[in-house]
């Protein structure tokens, strides 16, 4: 190689990183475009399309920033579970108290929603019996603390099984994203 060709070399490496550094800020604008695109054609068949298929294909937010549950340090790092408790059976928490100790053999500190309940004293029949006003001020209650909880205390969310189905853990998940939280899917 030539000095005189130096000048036209550097020119066309400036060009190349241009264009790469392009191309990385509008992967994050693609992946969000074929997502949506996957929406609107499952929803052309009268389906819901599952996170799974977004996992399959590398869409899941933890994929998108480079992270996994296992490639993560969760040591102290605190942790909410999130999933779908209202009609499931003994409000899922027994999937939440699982989550919550695979959470904790990782060095994570949980936040456990079912816990947030049995400390204000419920339990999944107690629940059943309030009044329609009393269960709306009782949910208001747990959607306060639990967003607070992820506003201000929290490092990461994980989001169990059948999370797309409850309508909290589906306001959770949004919320997470809007924060650019991590978030870890069972």
């Amino acid at each position: 190689m030539k000095k005189k060709d130096l000048p036209k070399l550097h020119s066309a490496i400036i060009e190349e990183f241009v264009d790469i550094k392009a191309a990385h800020n509008n992967l994050g604008i693609l992946i969000q475009d074929a997502r949506g695109q996957i929406d609107v054609i499952f929803e052309g068949m009268g389906m819901r399309p599952s996170n799974k298929i977004f996992d399959y294909i590398g869409f899941k937010t933890t994929l998108l920033k480079g992270e996994s549950m296992h490639q993560t340090n969760l040591k102290n790092k605190v942790v909410y579970i999130a999933g779908r408790m209202r009609g499931m059976p003994n409000l899922n928490w027994h999937e939440f108290d699982m989550a919550e100790k695979m959470l904790e053999s990782k060095g994570a500190i949980p936040i456990n929603p079912a816990n947030h309940d049995r400390e204000a004293g419920y339990t999944p029949e107690s629940l059943g019996k309030l009044t329609k006003e009393e269960f709306d001020k009782f949910l208001r209650q747990c959607f306060a603390k639990d967003l607070d909880a992820i506003c201000n205390k929290c490092h990461a969310m994980y989001m169990l099984r059948g999370w797309e189905e409850g309508k909290g853990s589906v306001a959770e998940h949004k919320l997470a994203e809007a924060i650019e939280m991590p978030i870890f899917y069972e």
